[in-house]
């Protein structure tokens, strides 16, 4: 559960053209204001997002005494995700773009804290 893509409540399943119809405001808000607020009013915020993958992490390095842990999660879900590892903003997401569909990153668990190895691999995708 504490990987699973971020909850886009009444949003869900919706594209971004029915998102905006839905909710104007709402949509505006958040993806031209840059305002980090829970998407489809009953949804998470990026960062809520950000905050319940990296606890979800932090808790299976530390119950398995720091060993190599593969971890499957969404788009929206990893990018928020790597945006709290970097000590980073939703208003400073972009400086990671989304990551492509299977693709790989890397955070390694240093005694300083995690530290970003490797984003958005996917040499598989490019032949």
């Amino acid at each position: 559960e504490g990987l699973m893509e971020m909850s886009f409540g009444d949003w869900e399943n919706m594209t971004s053209d029915e998102a905006v119809a839905s909710d104007p405001e709402l949509f505006g808000q958040i993806y031209e204001e840059g305002l980090d607020m829970p998407r489809g009013r009953d949804g998470e915020s990026f960062s809520e997002a950000g905050e319940r993958v990296y606890e979800t992490i932090q808790s299976l390095v530390v119950s398995t005494d720091h060993a190599h842990i593969g971890a499957v999660s969404h788009g929206a879900a990893l990018r928020s995700y790597i945006t709290r590892v970097m000590g980073l903003t939703f208003a400073t997401r972009d400086r990671f773009p989304i990551p492509r569909n299977s693709s790989m990153s890397q955070v390694r668990h240093t005694t300083n804290g995690p530290v970003l190895a490797a984003y958005n691999v996917a040499p598989h995708l490019d032949t």
